[in-house]
C-alpha cells in the first residue's frame, strides 16, 4: 500500500520541480510555487496531506481585562483623555476557536490576506479605526529592541521599582518581558501609595499586553511597549491602530505554519472583524443600544455567539431608536467632561481636547428632550439547504 506523501516529501519536490517547470505548483493547490513561497510549510498543506492540526490555542486575555477592571478614579480621566478606553470594554473572555481556525488557515504571509472562495481579503486600517475606534493617522513609534540594562532602567524609571526587583523579573520571564500578575502588583501598590502616573503606566502596559500586542505565552508582555508609555501625554499622537494591525499580522503569518499550536495578538478585533464582514459564518447578536459615534462602544454581544454549520443568508436593516436619558446622568457626564478639561490634562487646541469640548456641548444640548438617537440592526435570516 502506498503511503500519502509527508510534507517534507512535498517540499523535496517542489524544491525539484519548482526548478524545472515552475507552473507544476502542489495537487489541489497553488500552481506557482513562485507566489506562494512557504507553502509547504503552510496548514493548508499539511491538512490536504491528511496530517489534521490539534485544536488551535488561543491566548486571549479578556479576562485578565476585566479582573483588573476599570482604572482607580484618580486616573480614570487620564485613561479616557488618551483614548484607550474602549479596550477595557471590547475584550472577549473566550474565542470562537472554530471559527477563528478555520480563517488562519486561510491566510498567507506572502499576500497578507485571506484566501476565500469569493476571492482575497483582508483587514485594514479602516476596519481597526471601526472596530476600536481607534486612531490610524499620526506618528509612528519605533519599538527598537532593548538591552536587558535598557530595559531593566526602564522599568526603574517609569513604574519606580527597584533594580534588583526588575532584573529579577527578566531573568524569571527568560527574555525582555515581565508577567501581567508582576504588572497588576505594581499597579495595586502605586496605587496605594498615591503615584498616579506609574499606576497609569502599569495599567496602560497591562491593557496593552492583554489586547493590542498580546503574544502566545498568555502571561506576558514584552518591556519595549513602555517606551511609548514615557510621556502620557504623548500617547494620543500614536497611530496605534496602525501597530496593531502590523501585530495581528505577524501574529497570523506564524499561526498559518503548520508547526504553530497558537494565536496570539487580540482576538477581539479578528472575531469582530469576521462578524461584521461575514454575517452569515455566524449566528451574531447585535447590541440594539449600540451607537457608532460612542468611543466606547462595540456593536457585538460576544458572550452569546456561536459557529454554525449551514450557510446562512442574512439581511439587516438599520433603524434608529430613541433612548431616553435622565436629567441626573445629563448632568453627571457634563460635570465629569467639565471636571476633565479643568485638570489640564490635555492639551488645549489639540484633537482630544475637541473632542472632550464637542461631547460637553452634547451633553448639555441632550437637555431639552432627553432623547437621543442610537443606531442599532434589526437582522432576519433564512437558510439555504
Amino acid at each position: 500500500m502506498e503511503a500519502l506523501a509527508t510534507v517534507e516529501d512535498i517540499r523535496a519536490d517542489a524544491g525539484t520541480e519548482a526548478t524545472e517547470d515552475q507552473h507544476q505548483g502542489f495537487p489541489s493547490g497553488p500552481s506557482d510555487p513562485s507566489v506562494l513561497t512557504a507553502y509547504a510549510d503552510h496548514v493548508a498543506c499539511s491538512v490536504w496531506t491528511g496530517e489534521e492540526r490539534p485544536e488551535l490555542k488561543l491566548s486571549s486575555h479578556g479576562r485578565k481585562v476585566h479582573s483588573l477592571g476599570r482604572p482607580v478614579p484618580a486616573i480614570e480621566g487620564l485613561i479616557a483623555g488618551i483614548g484607550r478606553s474602549p479596550l477595557i470594554a471590547c475584550s472577549v473572555d473566550i474565542g470562537d476557536r472554530g471559527l477563528l481556525s478555520t480563517f488562519v488557515e486561510r491566510w498567507h504571509r506572502e499576500t497578507s490576506s485571506f484566501h476565500l472562495p469569493v476571492g482575497e481579503l483582508t483587514i485594514t486600517l479602516d476596519d481597526v479605526s471601526s472596530l476600536l475606534h481607534f486612531p490610524v493617522i499620526g506618528d509612528l513609534h519605533a519599538f527598537e529592541p532593548l538591552h536587558v540594562d535598557d530595559a531593566i532602567q526602564m522599568l526603574v524609571d517609569l513604574l519606580m521599582v527597584s533594580p534588583e526587583s526588575a532584573r529579577a523579573e527578566i531573568v524569571q520571564c527568560r527574555g525582555l518581558y515581565v508577567r501581567l500578575q508582576w504588572i497588576r502588583d505594581i499597579y495595586q501598590r502605586r496605587c496605594q501609595v498615591g503615584h498616579w502616573t506609574a499606576a497609569a503606566r502599569a495599567y496602560l502596559l497591562h491593557l496593552l499586553g492583554c489586547t493590542l500586542f498580546a503574544n502566545k505565552s498568555a502571561t506576558n508582555v514584552n518591556v519595549v511597549y513602555l517606551e511609548a508609555l514615557r510621556d502620557l501625554c504623548m500617547i494620543e499622537r500614536y497611530a496605534w491602530g496602525v501597530a496593531a494591525l502590523v501585530h495581528m499580522y505577524d501574529q497570523l503569518n506564524d499561526a498559518s505554519m503548520s508547526h504553530s499550536r497558537q494565536l496570539g495578538s487580540y482576538i477581539t478585533l479578528l472575531q469582530c472583524w469576521i462578524y461584521e464582514r461575514f454575517p452569515s459564518v455566524a449566528e451574531s447578536t447585535a447590541d440594539q443600544d449600540f451607537d457608532e459615534a460612542s468611543p466606547h462602544a462595540c456593536r457585538w454581544i460576544i458572550e452569546t455567539k456561536k459557529t454554525v454549520k449551514s450557510i446562512r443568508t442574512l439581511s439587516y436593516r438599520e433603524r434608529l431608536d430613541p433612548l431616553r436619558i435622565p436629567d441626573e446622568v445629563c448632568d453627571d457626564i457634563a460635570e465629569r467632561l467639565e471636571r476633565h478639561l479643568s485638570l489640564g490634562v490635555v492639551t488645549p487646541g489639540s484633537s482630544t481636547h475637541e473632542v472632550i469640548e464637542e461631547c460637553l456641548r452634547l451633553a448639555k444640548s441632550v437637555t431639552q428632550d432627553h432623547l437621543v438617537y442610537v443606531r442599532c440592526r434589526r437582522r432576519r435570516h433564512t437558510d439555504q439547504a
